[in-house]
């Protein structure tokens, strides 16, 4: 009798696992599987705090990595960095003329903000860069001119909306 009610529990517990990882993908599939699809270095207009930013959006392995660096200028409002996943990611500022600010989203929610990470010298070696790592799981990064998000009052838990 006990093995039959563990038995059960266990595969009623099984089917409540899938369905919620099921509701959760396709919560996050909505958003973020849109921005997934915006070709690479794609202007979108975005509302972040109340503010409309035009940014340009990112997504291919080759310009994350680049991102912002040997620019001399933004070009945009900022620029919205579309990960591959949920996870934890380290940005450097290599070559930058300007400072940012930058904001971790998970889906639609800010999680996360490191004001005015300062541009580095050219000379400055690798090894020697100060890595700017979120703590909270995210899947999109903004990077905004440095003090944007204190000028603007964005907070976290703030969301973004994406104008298509």
């Amino acid at each position: 009798m006990k093995k039959n009610l563990r038995f059960s529990f266990l595969i009623l517990a099984g089917i409540f696992l899938l369905f919620f990882a099921y509701v959760w993908k396709k919560k996050e599939t909505d958003f973020y599987t849109k921005l997934k699809k915006i070709p690479d270095h794609s202007l979108v207009n975005l509302e972040l705090g109340g503010k409309k930013y035009q940014v340009e959006v990112v997504n291919t392995t080759a310009s994350i990595t680049q991102g912002l660096s040997d620019r001399s200028e933004i070009g945009s409002d900022g620029m919205l960095f579309v990960m591959p996943a949920k996870s934890f990611y380290s940005f450097w500022m290599p070559r930058m003329s300007f400072a940012l600010d930058l904001l971790w989203f998970n889906d639609q929610t800010l999680v996360e903000i490191i004001p005015n990470a300062l541009p580095e010298p050219a000379d400055k070696p690798l090894a020697l860069l100060p890595l700017y790592t979120n703590q909270k799981l995210a899947n999109l990064v903004l990077e905004l001119p440095a003090n944007t998000a204190a000028t603007n009052q964005i907070q976290i838990g703030s969301e973004i909306k994406i104008s298509y």
